[in-house]
């Protein structure tokens, strides 16, 4: 039987009214579709840098090509970096305000936040590995971001929040998936990159801090991790204003003395 849609609901592109969860990223609402289980829907409305661009015409210009980019960018990190992104879609529109309004529809990942959830023991081994790789495949775009400059995913690093590990349907083995995948862009231009290169430094000494964390849990170091994150460090120039910062962490990273083993 056809349901009639209920049309006091906020416009959205779909054919039926979307259905609350009980999920909240930052300033992102968390839907669910009725007939689509296995989906979510991600909405978020604005700019994410509160950029007076004028005309919603030029909002939706803009938005889109910062989706293009930023697509490129999370299928890069899943397919060359092998960081586990759920698959999505994206349509661009205008929220009741005039805003864009971007509805990212992706599958839906069974499991839990990183930062809180409970490992049990006989999954620790599989998820401290899980975890080594996945800090050392963020060192190593951040490294390479730092060398080549161009777009970049400035939010990648933030906290373990945006982590869930978890398994979406058909999987049989958990998995630690990156779901932020709003695309907060930053651009690094080699010829001129004083305020960028702040945010990449930002980056590596929020890894740093999330790898020390993660080693006090497990017990153990996360030696892929941290020596990708060393080799980061080892190309930083002395000239750079934000020096002193990294190499406070190499020295550490250089002495190993999180934990004895």
């Amino acid at each position: 039987m056809t349901e009639t849609p209920n049309f006091y609901e906020p416009a959205t592109p779909f054919k039926y009214p979307l259905l609350d969860t009980d999920f909240y990223a930052d300033s992102t609402e968390i839907k669910r579709l009725k007939h689509f289980p296995h989906k979510v829907v991600r909405i978020t409305e604005g700019t994410y840098d509160n950029r007076p661009l004028g005309s919603l015409k030029n909002q939706l210009k803009s938005t889109q090509y910062e989706y293009i980019e930023g697509r490129k960018i999370l299928q890069r990190l899943n397919d060359h970096y092998h960081i586990p992104v759920p698959d999505f879609d994206i349509v661009i529109g205008s929220g009741n305000d005039q805003q864009v309004t971007y509805y990212t529809i992706v599958d839906k990942i069974s499991g839990k936040d990183l930062e809180y959830c409970s490992i049990k023991p006989r999954e620790m081994k599989h998820v401290k590995k899980l975890v080594d790789e996945l800090y050392g495949s963020i060192a190593q775009y951040l490294w390479d971001t730092y060398q080549e400059g161009g777009w970049y995913l400035s939010d990648l690093v933030k906290d373990d929040s945006q982590l869930v590990y978890g398994k979406k349907k058909g999987e049989k083995q958990k998995r630690i998936y990156f779901v932020d995948i709003e695309p907060r862009l930053e651009y690094l231009d080699l010829q001129d990159s004083r305020t960028h290169t702040q945010v990449l430094i930002l980056a590596f000494n929020w890894l740093y801090e999330m790898i020390k964390s993660r080693e006090y849990e497990f017990g153990s170091k996360l030696r892929h991790a941290r020596q990708t994150l060393l080799n980061f460090a080892n190309t930083v120039s002395p000239f750079n204003e934000y020096f002193p910062d990294v190499q406070m962490v190499k020295e550490e990273l250089e002495r190993g003395n999180f934990l004895e083993e």
